[in-house]
């Protein structure tokens, strides 16, 4: 992993969306990942997102996109979201329940092995 510089740190920024079809505020993975990466001061490899992504599997996350009529209206809102954007690419992204959020940072925090270059 890298370093994050001192500047992104102050500007850590994660999104706490409510959805109406989840009737529910929710957090993306991608800020789930982004705020992980803030609070240990390194940003991870593609490699240590994907085991985050697969641990964090266990807390069931909701998958959205435009595929999914049941989530298109919400897919649609997080895509139209200005920087700093809570997803990387438009395509279907897991959210997690703004409740989970300090069991999944529990979690990704007890099986983070940091991997120096």
């Amino acid at each position: 992993p890298s370093r994050l510089t001192d500047v992104r740190l102050r500007n850590l920024v994660v999104s706490c969306i409510y959805s109406a079809e989840i009737n529910d505020f929710i957090i993306t993975s991608v800020d789930c990942i982004h705020l992980m990466e803030g609070l240990v001061g390194v940003e991870f490899t593609v490699e240590e997102k994907n085991r985050i992504r697969r641990n964090l599997e266990g807390l069931r996350p909701i998958t959205v996109g435009k595929g999914r009529p049941e989530y298109a209206a919400f897919f649609r809102l997080i895509m139209n979201f200005p920087e700093p954007r809570p997803r990387n690419i438009e395509k279907d992204l897991k959210v997690f329940l703004w409740s989970d959020l300090e069991e999944a940072l529990r979690k990704i925090i007890k099986k983070y092995t940091p991997s120096y270059s």
